[in-house]
């Protein structure tokens, strides 16, 4: 009785505890895919990544010592991959596309897209759209308004630094 007791414990336990472990190995699966294809991105334009992030199916990295922003996702329809040099860049701007839905409990914002404009320097150049959450992509938003916002931060803030170095050069 006891071993058949301890055998429906070691079964229901196992039961329970395998979804999580097929998670994690999916969700390291990803990442390790991400990291792969940033570093390729990387090493076919000579550079290091300094600094990355990942997020669901997306990844983004700086190279400060090449001054580049490597960006790739992958949905089931495409794979987008960017290697974007800093000094090419004019502008950075954060594009929230949300709207509003009325309830019963009142009214609430649902987030369809965030994207990373990217404006260039040479106005013949086309616009870059770093499209970080699609809702026709994926139902559920994760961590991509955090992760967006905080790269609109840091490629502002790396544009910045470009300026007020072309500042000191001219006035030299």
């Amino acid at each position: 009785m006891d071993l058949i007791t301890t055998l429906i414990t070691v079964i229901l336990v196992a039961c329970c505890i395998l979804p999580f472990i097929a998670i994690a190995r999916s969700i390291k699966k990803k990442k390790t895919k991400l990291v792969q294809s940033l570093t390729k991105i990387a090493n076919q334009n000579n550079c290091q990544i300094s600094e990355q992030d990942f997020c669901g199916n997306l990844g983004i990295a700086i190279s400060e010592k090449n001054s580049a922003l490597l960006f790739y996702k992958e949905t089931k329809e495409r794979e987008t991959s960017y290697y974007l040099k800093l000094n090419d860049i004019l502008s950075c701007t954060v594009n929230n596309v949300s709207r509003t839905i009325s309830s019963k409990s009142g009214k609430y914002q649902v987030i369809d897209k965030l994207e990373l404009h990217i404006t260039f320097k040479k106005h013949n150049r086309p616009e870059i759209v770093l499209e970080f959450y699609n809702s026709d992509d994926n139902l559920q938003l994760d961590c991509e308004l955090e992760l967006m916002e905080k790269w609109a931060k840091r490629i502002q803030d790396e544009l910045k630094v470009i300026q007020n170095q072309y500042r000191l050069s001219a006035a030299s």
